[in-house]
């Protein structure tokens, strides 16, 4: 189903309520929150995904962003526990997901989707579950030259060589600071490598 305009603005001030702040830190993540949307909304109509549907996924993906692992777990489904506790930065990932309906009041497994897989993904995601990755990495305020790069290759050669690029970039990231990544992280990397050649090779 689509989203009225209305949905996406209640929404939306529900956001800014939480984040636009003089705290810097709260107020920068609320304009990363914006450029998520803007990027997202953009990727919606090249892939003829519900633009709805895109921009009330962005606007949520970060909602739990900043609050202490023990009140995001009062949000994550009790099976998911353990491997937020083994890798931290899916706590807001996977609370943001289900604060969708308990919260937001929309009741949408896409979306819920999509905001649960926006960190580095899973193997066979949906149109949705890229666009939110690759808008989370490739909006217009992120600087870092990684981004910046991914950027370019998102608009010269598409959704699917952007993500391969985005992936490897944050494992080596990881393995740069010594963090193993989590498994996943490399399926996805596989499968996009798999995906590219594929598509070269037509």
């Amino acid at each position: 189903m689509q989203y009225s305009e209305t949905k996406i603005k209640e929404v939306y001030d529900i956001v800014k309520k939480k984040y636009e702040s003089d705290d810097p830190k709260l107020n920068s993540r609320f304009i990363h929150i914006l450029g998520v949307e803007k990027m997202a909304s953009y990727l919606a109509k090249i892939y003829n995904v519900d633009e709805s549907k895109a921009r009330i996924a962005a606007l949520v993906h970060d909602y739990f962003k900043y609050e202490t692992n023990e009140e995001m777990a009062k949000y994550v489904d009790k099976e998911d526990l353990d491997e937020c506790n083994k890798y931290n930065v899916l706590f807001h990932s996977y609370s943001s997901a289900n604060a969708l309906k308990q919260i937001f009041n929309i009741d949408d497994e896409e979306i819920k989707s999509a905001i649960k897989n926006h960190v580095f993904g899973k193997t066979s995601m949906t149109k949705l579950e890229e666009i939110i990755l690759i808008a989370d990495y490739t909006e217009e305020n992120r600087k870092y030259e990684n981004c910046i790069k991914c950027r370019e290759i998102l608009l010269e050669k598409g959704i699917e060589a952007a993500i391969y690029f985005s992936t490897l970039k944050v494992i080596e990231f990881l393995k740069n600071k010594n963090i193993e990544p989590h498994p996943l992280q490399y399926e996805v990397l596989k499968e996009y490598e798999r995906k590219i050649k594929d598509e070269q090779s037509k």
